[in-house]
């Protein structure tokens, strides 16, 4: 009879050591819960925005407004070189009583490979030419700042986690800016969203070919 009891004893015992230990478990499970969720609040593919220049001088002979073939092709081989692109903004500067109709010519160069974003700017490097400055905008994701990697050897080089992907999300985007700034919605066509409506409240609705639904 005594044995019986001993070990109701032994389990009344270990109830509260082992109600304990659940506690602290439970504890630590929801500490770990809150850090990731505080993680999770961030946003990782939010984009830094960091401005390169990158200069070409398009030469002039003396008291000439025309470009010589060779120039014409420098200045092509630049904007090829560059990879400059329809959104990039384009400065163009010079000096001297010849530099403003220089300028607009090299405008109009510029403007057959899509760079309609062109600055012209008075004053610059005094001499025989103009200089053509195209300021890009490089679009770098948050994800991709992010230093060191979890279970990666040192010296090994990997990109951090989730950066490969925002990279290649960012090329796929057509202007750039939308990284930083979304451009505002234009007018809704509404004309569709009313005619459906007032099919619904005539009750004109089209049924479902559940025949042709499931062949697609």
């Amino acid at each position: 009879m005594t044995r019986p009891e001993s070990r109701r004893r032994g389990a009344g015992a270990r109830g509260p050591v082992l109600g304990l230990a659940l506690a602290a478990a439970a504890l630590s499970l929801g500490a770990c819960v809150s850090e990731n969720s505080s993680q999770t609040t961030r946003a990782p593919n939010a984009f830094q925005v960091e401005t390169t220049r990158l200069t070409h001088e398009v030469r002039f002979a003396p008291e000439e407004v025309r470009l010589a073939p060779s120039e014409t092709r420098a200045l092509a081989d630049f904007v090829r070189s560059v990879g400059a692109a329809p959104g990039d903004r384009v400065v163009v500067s010079g000096a001297g009583p010849l530099s403003a109709a220089r300028q607009r010519l090299v405008a109009e160069e510029l403007a057959a490979y899509g760079l309609t974003n062109v600055e012209l700017v008075p004053g610059g490097r005094a001499g025989p030419g103009v200089q053509v400055t195209v300021e890009r905008l490089a679009y770098v994701p948050n994800s991709c700042t992010r230093l060191g990697t979890i279970g990666v050897p040192a010296g090994t080089h990997l990109l951090p986690h989730g950066c490969a992907n925002d990279l290649n999300l960012a090329r796929m985007v057509e202007d750039r800016r939308d990284l930083v700034r979304g451009r505002d919605l234009g007018p809704a066509e509404a004309g569709p969203s009313i005619l459906a409506l007032e099919r619904y409240r005539a009750n004109d609705i089209k049924p479902l070919d559940v025949d042709k639904a499931s062949e697609q």
